[in-house]
């Protein structure tokens, strides 16, 4: 594999990138996904991948086989080869895209790529021979133009906490009032505020987004349209708009709503504006199941946090106290078929539902009894029953993080009507590592605390 054929295409907090620029039949359309590892200067050691390892990312691959695809349309979850890189690979590409990073990507570390990639199909581009189709009505004249835009949602989660283990830190209980975007906005703004340039691991932060996923999952088009406003008003990392292939909007980009208006008719002979795109991609996520769908996943996390710790702290008891055991287990169970007798949906409902917190539960008394009641519950549960617990934990955890990417080619080459052809992928739907997934009450506990001490109410009561 030569790095001369591969350019940057975009940087997350876990991945780089890239897409294929050479002239390989077979990896045409292809882009490729490889996982950062970040050294700190001064640090004498470096990080090698083991096999241990290894075998944790084919476990990823078949947890989004058994579980993320049995969830969703199997088309809508794109298919992964894992392949092994070669260090001088690694490191030219690491050199090759260093200028090419987002500013909020980078820090006092050095960019260490791993030796294993995720090779994945450009969903950015249409490539099924049976997409949907929208048709839209022109001003009656056509302008013969063809254009492809493609927009990513990263959705994220309006869902407020029904979790009764927030219990175990008064400053968590703020989950209860504030869904996970929202509290995330007021932790980014207060980070920022901390920031002398206001820079911060996900970019400069001018404000806070008055978005809300629950409206883009709402499946009603005002609701729709309101969430898109906004994201368009201020995208922040939770849209970006491709045209052609070319990112123009969102993210790190610095362009406006003008300049994207301005863009988009130039592209189209004059014959598609922002409003029209607008109005598009409102009828196109008005029609997907993917946004409801993916809503219904985020709320299988309904322990959160607080309760995925208690229950992974109370599987190592479980297992002699040996940690490294039950995290091989709790992978095992991961990367398995998943268990038809354990529903996935009612599963944790039957065992916590009497004690999951409702909106009517307004004494914190109630509250109180049903902590005490959920701890019980988790003394008396099997290490089959937790693992199948976290198994199904970590489902609605992947699915707030989760993106949706909408790829479309329209088509003005008829009289009085638009043809859109348009496809819906779910991406970034790999289990995250277990024992950041175990123990990410830590993190939570560091959010809402700082939340709380910039002027928003801690306590349940």
């Amino acid at each position: 594999m030569c790095a001369d054929e591969w350019t940057f295409f975009a940087e997350g907090g876990a991945h780089v990138v890239l897409v294929y620029i050479g002239e390989l039949c077979q990896l045409s359309g292809m882009v490729l996904r490889i996982p950062k590892i970040t050294i700190d200067h001064g640090c004498k050691s470096v990080k090698i991948p083991s096999h241990s390892l290894d075998e944790e990312r084919k476990i990823n691959v078949n947890f989004v086989e058994y579980s993320m695809k049995t969830w969703f349309k199997p088309s809508q979850i794109p298919s992964t080869t894992i392949i092994d890189l070669a260090v001088e690979f690694t490191e030219k590409i690491a050199v090759k895209i260093e200028s090419l990073r987002p500013e909020g990507r980078k820090d006092d570390s050095v960019l260490v790529l791993d030796r294993i990639g995720y090779l994945e199909s450009n969903l950015f581009r249409l490539n099924s021979c049976h997409p949907s189709i929208v048709i839209c009505p022109t001003s009656g004249v056509s302008l013969n133009y063809h254009m492809e835009i493609s927009v990513e949602f990263k959705v994220k989660s309006g869902l407020t906490s029904v979790s009764p283990f927030l219990l175990t830190n008064q400053y968590c209980q703020i989950k209860y009032r504030m869904g996970r975007f929202n509290l995330m906005q007021h932790y980014k703004e207060a980070v920022s505020r901390m920031s002398q340039n206001k820079t911060v691991s996900w970019g400069l932060f001018e404000e806070p987004s008055s978005y809300n996923p629950r409206d883009i999952c709402s499946g009603e088009d005002i609701r729709i349209r309101k969430a898109i406003d906004a994201l368009l008003q201020n995208p922040q990392n939770n849209l970006r708009v491709l045209v052609d292939g070319v990112h123009v909007f969102g993210w790190n980009k610095s362009c406006t709503m003008d300049e994207l208006n301005q863009h988009l008719i130039q592209t189209s002979n004059g014959g598609f504006t922002i409003d029209r795109f607008t109005s598009l991609l409102i009828d196109v996520v008005c029609k997907e199941e993917s946004f409801p769908r993916l809503e219904s996943m985020q709320a299988l996390d309904c322990l959160d946090s607080e309760g995925a710790k208690v229950l992974f702290d109370r599987g190592v008891e479980l297992s002699n106290g040996n940690t490294v055991h039950f995290i091989q287990e709790l992978q095992k169970t991961l990367g398995s078929p998943l268990d038809m007798t354990c529903n996935r949906v009612d599963y944790l409902d039957n065992l916590f539902g009497k004690c999951l917190i409702s909106e009517d539960d307004h004494e914190i008394e109630i509250v109180q009894g049903k902590f005490k009641s959920a701890l019980a519950i988790v003394e008396d549960m099997s290490l089959s029953q937790i693992l199948n617990s976290l198994r199904i934990l970590m489902m609605g955890y992947v699915a707030k993080d989760a993106s949706i990417i909408i790829a479309m080619e329209l088509d003005d080459s008829a009289n009085n009507e638009m043809h859109c052809r348009y496809q819906t992928h779910v991406i970034d739907v790999g289990a995250k590592p277990v024992e950041k997934f175990a123990y990410r009450a830590d993190k939570d506990l560091i959010i809402c605390k700082t939340v709380c001490e910039h002027g928003y109410a801690k306590t349940f009561a």
